[in-house]
Formats: structure tokens, sequence, C-alpha cells
């Protein structure tokens, strides 16, 4: 069981500095735009804004699924989108049930799941790291991302990134500290997953994987009930999204779009050759539902040469530069690999065992290695840019500057 440590008594404080400044540079960016980004790329939040009208104009006849029509009529509708759940379409929704419309205002809302998730950030790296002044370094580097700042921080679905994953992560640390025991804690557990598998099924699958590593390595004696509290509340959240899609699109034909989201997202679709895209194209045509298309197939190397070249470029997103050459997001991934790798090694040599720094670092690496054989091509491509490639590299920065901090002390102690 790991605690943090008592010291460093003014981290709260510098946390409380930290996010009032950020607070201060984010509106005042984003107060001159309205709160809103024209023809956003990824346009995340206008469809979740589009979703919430829908749901309030035609109610909730497909059990609160994602409305994408933009049609008048009400013929032409629902187009749903139903591979992603997207909590930001309720939280519009409920903005708008109290008064809140317009989605300049919900969008300047949203960045009250920004300062939540970067205080739980703070919370959740002070317990992982054992130490309050390494959950304010963790804290600080999410802060200090210039993509975030520029395109997520107001967001009606993005913002509640970081909320999402360490509120759960959080929840189940102390669930986990009270020996499985605490019906608050699981309570909150709960109901932080049900808002993770909101934010993304990315993040809701790699954020299962995290925890059941942090349960492997720093819950050693207690391992098996965490794991399977694990698998209870993360398998209860998923049941409950495919329950909500079979009512809202039919038994059969949830059925059906499993099997082809199986074959798709997992890449088995060769395993089992078939005229699979016409047939998915006329499945999700005949029905009404936006089809996510089949992905190619990607070889181990590829997969790894994806994910690489994905942390150099999510570094590079942070430091503003916003679309770095490949060799350029190669390079500096292939470097930050080496570097983390590098310090866990040679203090792996030195003591003779992981310090719980190195642990740390497992706990995002492990997910990504998993995340990236399961999902061949989806991940890879995904984490480089929503966001989940900047939590683990603020990770790996925090666990390698604590290591390599450990060595130089040592080296100091050591008498001549």
């Amino acid at each position: 069981m790991v605690t943090p440590s008592a010291g460093h008594s003014r981290a709260p404080a510098a946390v409380a500095l930290l996010l009032a400044a950020f607070t201060l540079l984010c509106f005042s960016i984003w107060s001159g735009r309205n709160f809103v980004i024209p023809h956003h790329p990824f346009g995340e939040a206008e469809a979740a804004f589009l979703g919430a009208e829908n749901l309030r104009i035609h109610g909730w006849r497909w059990a609160g699924l994602q409305d994408m029509s933009t049609s008048p009529d009400p013929a032409d509708h629902p187009l749903l989108y139903i591979h992603h759940p997207n909590f930001g379409l309720y939280f519009s929704y409920a903005l708008n049930r109290i008064g809140i419309s317009a989605i300049e205002t919900q969008n300047a809302a949203s960045f009250v799941g920004t300062i939540a998730g970067l205080l739980l950030a703070y919370l959740f790296a002070t317990r992982l790291f054992g130490s309050s002044l390494q959950g304010f370094v963790f804290c600080a580097l999410l802060t200090a991302n210039v993509d975030f700042i520029l395109n997520w921080s107001f967001n009606i679905h993005r913002a509640f990134s970081y909320a999402s994953v360490f509120g759960t992560m959080y929840a189940f640390m102390r669930f986990a500290e009270a020996g499985g025991k605490s019906a608050v804690w699981l309570l909150l557990f709960f109901v932080a997953c049900l808002t993770l598998i909101g934010t993304d099924y990315m993040f809701f699958f790699w954020t299962a994987i995290a925890l059941a590593t942090y349960a492997l390595l720093f819950q050693t004696r207690q391992s098996l009930a965490a794991l399977f509290w694990i698998a209870a509340v993360f398998g209860t959240v998923f049941a409950l999204r495919q329950v909500q899609v079979m009512a809202g699109i039919g038994p059969s034909e949830w059925a059906s779009d499993f099997l082809f989201q199986i074959l798709n997202r997992l890449h088995l679709d060769h395993l089992y050759p078939a005229d699979w895209l016409p047939r998915t194209q006329d499945f999700y045509q005949r029905n009404r539902i936006m089809n996510p298309g089949f992905s190619g197939h990607m070889t181990l190397v590829e997969r790894a040469y994806t994910l690489v070249v994905g942390t150099g470029e999510a570094m590079l997103r942070a430091l503003g530069i916003a679309e770095p050459h490949k060799r350029l997001s190669l390079a500096t991934g292939s470097l930050f690999a080496v570097l983390v790798a590098g310090a866990i090694v040679v203090e792996r040599v030195k003591h003779g065992r992981l310090s719980q720094a190195a642990k740390a670092a497992f706990v995002f690496f492990v997910p990504c290695i998993v995340m990236a054989l399961i999902f061949p091509a989806y991940f890879p491509n995904w984490y480089r840019v929503f966001l989940l490639g900047h939590i683990c590299i603020a990770g790996w920065l925090t666990a390698t500057v604590v290591m390599l901090a450990s060595l130089r002390m040592k080296e100091v102690a050591r008498p001549a």
C-alpha cells in the first residue's frame, strides 16, 4: 500500500497558484475567441452540442444515443453515432435544461471539467509517486501544454478527459488503500468510471489496464482482490453501455454491430475472409448508423513505430508545434524512450530493485503496449492527438526526473 509522504507541505499552495495562473491564461486566450474555435479540425464540441440539441428536440426515443443528424425534418432522424459514448452530450443537455443554451457559454462552463481534472491529477500523482512535490510536478507538466491550452481546455467533450481518467484512478486508489472495504470510495469509483466511458473507449480501456498494472505493482498483498474490483466495476459499466445501445437500436442490430466492431477494432477481419466492407456499409446505411469503416492491418513493427512517432508528436504538440514533421517526431520519441528506459535500467542496476518512481512509469507504459496490441491501428494513431499521449508523457517525465534526482543525491551523499 502506498500513501503520500508527509513532506512538501507547500505543494497544495503551489498547485493553487499554478491553477490560478493557468485559469487566467486560458481565459485571456479563449475570451477573444468567444470560447469556441470556428472550424475546429475535430469539431467534437459541436458534435456534443448537436447531440444534446437533438436529444432535447426529439427526446429519449433512441435511449439517449448520439443523434448526428442536422436536418430539421423529423423523418431524417436519427443518424446515430454509437461507437463511442459522449459525456459532453449529457453535460450540454443538462446545461440546456437549466437555461444555458448557447454553445459559447456551454464551452466556457466546461472549464470546470478542466480544473477538476488538474486537481485530480495532482491528487492521483501524489499518491502514485508518494510525494506531494512530485504530484505538483505532474500537474505542472499537464498545465504547461500549449496544445491543451489552445485546443482542448474549453471543450464540452474533451475538457472532461483528465477529470474522468484521474478521478477513476484516484477513487480506486483510495478504495484499495481502505482495504476494499469503503462503500463510499467504491461508489465514487463506479461513478467516475461512468464518466470515463463517456469520455472515450480508448481512455476507458487504457485506464482499466493502468489500474490493473498499479494493482500488481503497488497492491501486491491484495492484488487479486484489487483486480476483481477493477474487472467488476469496468465490466458493469461496459455492460450498461451495451444495454443502452441495444435499447436504442435493437438487440439483433446491436449483435451485428458488436461483431463488426470486434472484427474492425481488434483487426480480426483478415482471419475471417468475407466482403466485410460492403456488408457493413449496407448494414449501417439501412439502420441509420454512422459507419466507422474498417482499418487496415498493421504489423508489430508498424505499431511500435507509430507509438514512438505518436509520443514524439504529442511532445512537440505540447511545445506548440501544431503539425510536426514525422522524422522530427520519430527522433523526439526515440530519444525520450531512451532517456526514460535508461533511467529505469541505471536505477535498477544501482539499487537492485525498482523504485516507486520506476513502478509509476510502468503504470503509464504497460497499458500503452497492451492497447497497441489489442487495437493495432486505432490506438497508436488516436493516442498522439487526444490527450492520452500528454498524460503518459507527463507521467514518464515525472518518474524520470525523480529517478535521476535520486541517483544524483546518492552520488553526492557517497563518501569520497
